[in-house]
């Protein structure tokens, strides 16, 4: 019950703030929290496609996400380490599931990406 309470509180408040579309595998951290499913029309979470046209799409639906990124960041100073780092692969068995509650649990990217970056246990000698 509690859990159904904060998914709704998690929607709601997501869906105001960055017109989320409850993927259940948040990518808002990897793309200076803009939503690569609701801002880009082919949600690009690895940076640009190379479709883009002055800051637009190629599909001219509406601005490139990773233009709107690279502006928002560049504000921080913080363009250098922007497309730094490993795919984000998505897990869409995740879709309308609490990302917060996926992040917390590790089952979303970003624990996957923490496992991959562990060294091996026992290495060679």
């Amino acid at each position: 019950m509690a859990g159904r309470a904060l998914h709704f509180v998690e929607r709601v408040s997501k869906n105001a703030a960055y017109r989320c579309r409850d993927c259940g595998d948040c990518s808002l951290p990897d793309c200076a929290y803009l939503c690569p499913n609701a801002a880009c029309s082919k949600s690009a979470r690895n940076g640009p496609c190379g479709g883009s046209h002055d800051g637009r799409c190629e599909l001219d639906d509406k601005a490139c996400i990773w233009t709107r990124a690279y502006n928002r960041l560049k504000y921080y100073g913080e363009t250098d380490g922007m497309l730094k780092g490993p795919p984000v692969i998505h897990d869409s068995s995740l879709e309308g599931t609490s990302a917060w509650a996926n992040t917390f649990l590790q089952r979303d990217h970003h624990a996957k990406m923490q496992t991959d970056k562990q060294p091996e246990k026992g290495g060679s000698k």
